[in-house]
Order: C-alpha cells, then sequence, then structure tokens
C-alpha cells in the first residue's frame, strides 16, 4: 500500500511542477519592462526594488503565481509614479498576454 501511495504522490507532485504557465497579467508585463530596463537581475530587481522574494518574482513571470499583496505593494512603493499604470494593468480585462506576447511587448 506504501508504494502505491508513494507513486501517487509522486504522480501528483510531478503534474504540478510541469503544468502549463497561465498567461501574464498586464501588470507583470509591466514590472517585466522596468526590470529589463534597469538591467537588474530577477534576484536584484525583487529583492531591491519589489522587497519580495527571488522565487516568488519568478514564479509571478512564468505565469506560475497570481500578484499578491506584497508584490502589488512593493511595485507601488517602487515605482510611484506607475500607480496610474499599475492601477489600470491590475483593473484590466483578464485577457492577459502569454509569455511569448509578454516578451515581444517588452522588447
Amino acid at each position: 500500500m506504501t508504494g502505491i501511495l508513494a507513486t501517487m504522490a509522486s504522480t501528483k507532485r510531478d503534474q504540478r511542477n510541469t503544468s502549463p504557465a497561465a498567461p501574464l497579467t498586464p501588470f507583470i508585463v509591466l514590472l517585466m519592462r522596468e526590470q529589463e530596463g534597469s538591467g537588474m537581475s530577477d534576484a536584484r530587481f525583487a529583492q531591491d526594488v519589489l522587497g519580495v522574494s527571488p522565487a516568488l518574482w519568478c514564479l509571478a513571470k512564468k505565469g506560475r503565481r497570481q500578484p499578491g499583496a506584497r508584490l502589488i505593494a512593493g511595485a507601488l512603493r517602487a515605482y510611484p509614479e506607475l500607480t496610474t499604470l499599475i492601477g489600470a494593468a491590475l483593473a484590466a480585462p483578464s485577457r492577459p498576454l502569454r509569455r511569448s506576447q509578454a516578451l515581444a511587448a517588452a522588447s
């Protein structure tokens, strides 16, 4: 019985790790543009600019995590001049860009 349960748990874990990424939100695309303009690495941008963990920022960029309160607060703190754009990006209809579209738009 233990072997079957271990196999089932392993399969679930593999499915979670290989699930397709969700589309990127306009908010994340906006932050990706700011990061690209700054020339910072993911880790430095996450910690020094947004005040979040590099893991959280990478998950958001990959579409595996939706922006939460800490990420939004960090963006507003770092870019107060973008408050209106950030608000609009967060309120945008849920027709977010796919990662390839977001990367093309960010360049």
